[in-house]
């Protein structure tokens, strides 16, 4: 079991997690082997709390609400589409549409478009519009 934790804590170590925090803050005070031996031991704590208490793990870095957009925008979209809510084949124009009275419609489609633009470089939303906070 051993090995397998050191296995897994030299991969926590490259991740994008909490855990990649705590190893580069031990590896400086304890050097690369005793810092993965005690994310190991942290790892291992963590499994007994999370088989204890019978709840999952929630990683204080990773954004897990950002990441379930980022996974779902495009279903999201096409169904949008689907229902009439998005024109199917939409092009985009060169300049910024006219403001229309907000119906629940245009509502719904300015909320998605907050999405997406935050997904997207540059914040531009698909019709173009520049929709940065």
């Amino acid at each position: 079991v051993r090995r397998l934790l050191c296995e897994f804590a030299q991969a926590a170590s490259r991740s994008r997690c909490a855990l990649k925090d705590k190893f580069a803050a031990l590896s400086i005070r304890k050097g690369h082997k005793k810092s993965i031996v005690a994310l190991a031991h942290k790892m291992l704590r963590i499994i007994f709390a999370i088989l204890k208490d019978n709840k999952p793990y929630h990683d204080r870095v990773v954004d897990y609400e950002a990441l379930s957009v980022q996974r779902n925008a495009p279903r999201w979209l096409k169904m949008l589409k689907k229902y009439g809510f998005l024109p199917a084949n939409e092009t985009l124009p060169n300049k910024p549409r006219q403001h229309l009275p907000l119906d629940r419609s245009i509502a719904v489609r300015l909320s998605l478009y907050r999405i997406v633009a935050d997904l997207r470089p540059g914040c531009h939303s698909p019709r173009g519009w520049c929709l940065s906070r």
